[in-house]
């Protein structure tokens, strides 16, 4: 039955996670039980348990984001954007914490996709500009993320030197902020 498979592969993947604690794992290993929880997250999503997948990709950064390589530095983003997907279809964005470290996976891996983007914009639209543009300049990142400075830089009423395309994705950027602050926060119940 459908409802056994989903047991038997949260099973699968519970048992991978148990044998191991971060402190005690190789890198290899590392990005292997990261990868398990991100799938674990999946499966759960993909069975409408969207809280018992957040607490999952929580599992993961709380595990290994605290001083991420390049090697892991790609699964633990993929974890922030993971939660910041859930968090985002009740209105909520991720952390401060997830936000830092999100910053510090994009410097390691020197790459954005459009979910790092996401991620980053709802946590810009729920904290303020100010204090995202402050984190953003204080990161290793701050240079990949021009446009987002550019838009941020916009919202609080300065004028950004930049040439004329990253000034067109700062608007953007904008754009999305505004879309992101007129969406209503959802009361959402809390996992056991």
């Amino acid at each position: 039955s459908a409802l056994g498979d989903l047991e038997t592969a949260l099973s699968s993947c519970d048992q991978a996670l148990t044998s191991f604690s971060a402190d005690e794992v190789p890198e290899l290993i590392g990005k292997l039980l990261i990868v398990t929880i991100n799938l674990r997250a999946v499966i759960l999503i993909r069975n409408n348990r969207p809280l018992e997948a957040l607490a999952a990709f929580d599992d993961a950064v709380k595990r290994f984001g605290a001083a991420p390589t390049p090697r892991l530095a790609g699964n633990i983003a993929g974890s922030i954007c993971g939660m910041a997907l859930i968090l985002e279809s009740v209105g909520m964005a991720i952390s401060e914490f997830d936000f830092t470290i999100l910053l510090t996976c994009v410097a390691e891996r020197n790459d954005l996709t459009p979910h790092t983007i996401g991620a980053m914009i709802g946590f810009a639209a729920r904290s303020g500009a100010a204090r995202t543009l402050k984190l953003v300049q204080e990161s290793l990142a701050a240079e990949m993320l021009a446009p987002l400075v550019a838009a941020l830089q916009l919202e609080l009423g300065q004028k950004p030197k930049v040439a004329r395309e990253v000034h067109e994705v700062a608007q953007d950027i904008r754009r999305r902020l505004a879309e992101f602050r007129d969406k209503p926060l959802l009361d959402v119940p809390t996992v056991n």
